[in-house]
């Protein structure tokens, strides 16, 4: 009987160092889980940090388009009006001189 008894403590201790062995092994895959769990979590909260940066330097970009547009439109308005000074000038002096030129006709015929 003592043999058997024997055989079975044996069993028994086998089976128990075969648990704890188990055990260190799933307490180790957690561990290494919970750490990629986390760098996940770490990474993810990265992204999303750097696509509101981005979302701001874009929507930055978008007023600052707008900006520039406006500041074209002035300029567009403010070559138009000179334009059409400098046309208007052009015209003024262009009729000076038709006049001048038909008082020097005029001279000249008398």
């Amino acid at each position: 009987m003592e043999g058997s008894e024997d055989f079975n403590i044996e069993l028994i201790s086998k089976s128990l160092n075969d648990i704890q062995a188990e055990k260190t092994r799933n307490e180790r895959l957690l561990h290494t889980e919970n750490s990629r769990r986390v760098n996940c979590e770490f990474e993810l909260q990265t992204n999303y940090q750097k696509r509101k940066d981005i979302e701001k330097k874009h929507q930055e970009t978008i007023k600052e388009l707008a900006t520039l547009r406006n500041k074209r439109v002035t300029i567009d308005k403010h070559y138009d009006e000179i334009m059409g000074e400098h046309d208007s000038y052009r015209d003024e002096i262009d009729s000076m001189k038709r006049e001048e030129n038909t008082r020097e006709t005029e001279h000249k015929q008398r």
